[in-house]
């Protein structure tokens, strides 16, 4: 299992730490708790976590209707 820290995992999502951490709590990031000062993701639980964003994402695109001007 490669562990990754906050920032290498804010690197890769390209947002800043301090939004990972955001995820982590609301939208379900699994992030492991190492020490007081300490946090990882799992480059496994990442991936995971980014293929249920993504499908869910992709599914909303696909059935949106285009907005007509003036309805």
């Amino acid at each position: 299992m490669t562990l990754l820290t906050l920032s290498e995992v804010a690197e890769r999502l390209r947002v800043s730490p301090g939004t990972v951490t955001m995820l982590g709590r609301r939208e379900g990031l699994p992030i492991i708790r190492i020490s007081a000062r300490r946090y990882l993701v799992s480059e496994e639980g990442l991936a995971e976590w980014l293929d249920g964003r993504v499908v869910s994402g992709a599914a909303a695109l696909a059935t949106r209707q285009p907005r007509v001007p003036g309805e």
